[in-house]
């Protein structure tokens, strides 16, 4: 069950310029009534946006890929309709992101402001591609012992973003 987040609940909110996200997790907040948005480091690089460029509606739409903006601009315009965010698109960077985010109210229940994660799944995509041709090599009893190997290996390092410091390219 989704929290819904009133005016006098804003003081509980932590303060998303403290927080510190892993290498592929950003946060963000858009207050509405001012059109003003903030993002963390890693959710400029995940949208290739040059870090603390001024952000609105307009950066963050023109940074969704061409593609999926018809699809995510109209969930972001019937905030009034819904309860959360939970939008997947691909960025003009060719990142796959997801990302979710509470709506914050004013006391008659208009959204006035939002804040949320953003989670680059590129390299998961990556790798769950590299273990389904490993699975199809092992159905079709075509293992080539080097073709595993180099898929092994790809799964490897595409996963290994996990522990490190920075978004994988």
């Amino acid at each position: 069950m989704s929290r819904i987040w009133r005016v006098t609940d804003l003081a509980t909110i932590p303060t998303l310029q403290v927080v510190a996200p892993a290498p592929a997790i950003g946060v963000w907040s858009w207050d509405i009534r001012t059109n003003t948005f903030f993002w963390c480091p890693t959710t400029y690089r995940m949208h290739a946006v040059p870090q603390y460029a001024p952000t609105s509606w307009g950066t963050w739409i023109g940074s969704i890929h061409p593609d999926d903006r018809e699809e995510v601009a109209p969930v972001i315009q019937k905030l009034d309709e819904i309860p959360e965010i939970r939008l997947s698109y691909r960025t003009a960077a060719g990142r796959l992101v997801v990302t979710r985010g509470v709506i914050v109210r004013d006391p008659e229940g208009n959204p006035i402001a939002t804040f949320g994660t953003v989670l680059d799944i590129t390299a998961l995509r990556q790798a769950h591609a590299a273990s389904v041709e490993v699975s199809d090599l092992v159905d079709a009893d075509a293992l080539d012992p080097d073709r595993v190997q180099e898929l092994v290996r790809e799964i490897r390092d595409t996963l290994s973003w996990v522990s490190s410091e920075k978004i994988p390219k």
